[in-house]
């Protein structure tokens, strides 16, 4: 196992062009992973030539986040996966933090063995849906201010909220997390607190993104179509979302247009380390 270089490049490609039929997204952050202060790129050798890789990041928590584990498709099913993943976890034992996360879908057994193997266990299941943006009317809802911190809280502590999810991340909802998307305008709440949001945009793909929806069925229907609003004066075509759902949080994305889930679940995985 070693540090990745930028002359690992057409290694990482000739190890991700079969994934996904040759879709893989690993070429297209590769370059950002490799620049990347809070992470380490590991590339797994044999006789000396590459053949896994992994990317390891410091989520603002301490969290570690293990993602973009690939095996060349000669050397798959003989144990790199593991190496790469115990290597991964020694590398966030070693950066101090509490736990080693991953997402996986949940129809990739193979991924599945592998993590269930080194010891990870489901921290939550997240579903995909997805709606055009657009509508009319505030239907009570507002974004939230750092000053509705004390009413938000009580409300998480109530639903047992401990994910959210951005794309395939998922993160901790601490205090520090809580302000920080309080302060980027990203939570939204019906102006009875009686439902609340969570929709991030990030630069790298510019889509207004759900990642957490809890509180009545009423008002949940309300936010959901509130982001299909915003998602449309802001230019961002299709509202996509990714997070932890129930009946009700299913009954009111449906009752606000939205489809889904569109792909099977996204399994979110810890290591208590």
């Amino acid at each position: 196992m070693r540090r990745a270089r930028v002359q690992d490049e057409p290694a990482m490609r000739r190890i991700t062009r079969d994934v996904w039929e040759g879709t893989d997204y690993v070429p297209m952050v590769w370059s950002r992973w490799l620049a990347d202060p809070n992470g380490c790129v590991m590339i797994a050798e044999l006789n000396g030539r590459p053949i896994g890789l992994q990317h390891a990041v410091l989520q603002p928590d301490g969290t570690t986040w293990l993602e973009g584990i690939r095996v060349a498709s000669k050397e798959r099913g003989v144990g790199v996966g593991r190496v790469l993943v115990d290597h991964g976890v020694q590398w966030a034992r070693e950066a101090g933090s509490e736990f080693a996360r991953m997402a996986i879908s949940s129809d990739n057994e193979a991924s599945n063995r592998l993590a269930i193997g080194a010891g990870f266990e489901v921290a939550d299941t997240f579903r995909r849906f997805t709606a055009p943006a657009g509508g009319g009317g505030d239907d009570g809802v507002r974004l939230a201010l750092p000053s509705d911190e004390d009413a938000i809280r009580p409300m998480l502590k109530q639903q047992r909220a401990r994910l959210y999810g951005q794309g395939w991340s998922a993160y901790a909802l601490t205090r520090e997390r809580l302000r920080l998307l309080l302060a980027t305008h990203s939570v939204v709440v019906t102006r009875g607190y009686d439902a609340m949001g969570i929709a991030t945009v990030t630069p790298e793909r510019p889509v207004l993104r759900p990642g957490l929806l809890l509180g009545s069925v009423t008002g949940m229907t309300a936010i959901a179509r509130w982001l299909r609003r915003r998602g449309n004066r802001a230019g961002r075509g299709d509202i996509a979302a990714v997070l932890a759902v129930s009946q009700d949080t299913v009954g009111a994305l449906g009752a606000a247009g939205y489809e889904g889930p569109c792909e099977p679940d996204v399994v979110i995985r810890e290591l208590r380390l």
